[in-house]
């Protein structure tokens, strides 16, 4: 993200949430699929029983997708799939070379 990206998406979520710093929001989804063909399918079996993904997407505050991780078997949880995830070392790297108020909001799972 370039700096001027980095203003205008916390603008954008400023305006419309009265929060500063945010950048995005992210979230993960698990998408249906049939039985894998493979010895370990029951990974991809998640809490409610079904074989999924579990997709992490972030999305700016118009609801544009700006990051998706959909590689992930049903059973990994929310936080897991967080922290293996490019998009968190990029957070990470950032925070540790001394930028702030540079956020993502997301619920109890990360």
């Amino acid at each position: 993200m370039t700096v001027k990206e980095e203003n205008k998406r916390k603008e954008d979520f400023y305006r419309k949430t009265k929060i500063l710093g945010v950048v995005g929001c992210v979230d993960c989804t698990h998408i249906s699929i049939q039985c894998p063909k493979t010895e370990a399918k029951y990974l991809y079996k998640n809490n409610i029983g079904i074989y999924s993904i579990n997709a992490l997407i972030i999305c700016d505050a118009n609801l544009v997708v700006r990051y998706v991780d959909a590689i992930h078997p049903g059973e990994n949880e929310d936080s897991f799939v967080w922290e293996i995830i490019a998009a968190n070392e990029y957070f990470k790297s950032m925070y540790d070379s001394g930028k702030r108020h540079f956020w993502l909001i997301g619920d109890l799972g990360f």
